[in-house]
């Protein structure tokens, strides 16, 4: 894996961040606790992932 793709992985990671955000901000309160578990998942996801790219690098 070269730095252009490492570049490339990193760019898609922060623009998932960035949509999970939204998604959690805009949600309704009356879905509150599936919200806080749909995050939690998304985010358990993304920490998986970064770290299996940190491990590659």
């Amino acid at each position: 894996m070269d730095v252009k793709e490492q570049d490339e992985l990193l760019i898609r990671l922060d623009e998932r961040v960035e949509r999970i955000d939204k998604w959690c901000n805009n949600h309704d309160v009356h879905h509150f606790r599936y919200t806080i578990l749909a995050c939690g998942i998304a985010l358990s996801a993304i920490i998986t992932l970064a770290i299996a790219l940190i491990k590659v690098i």
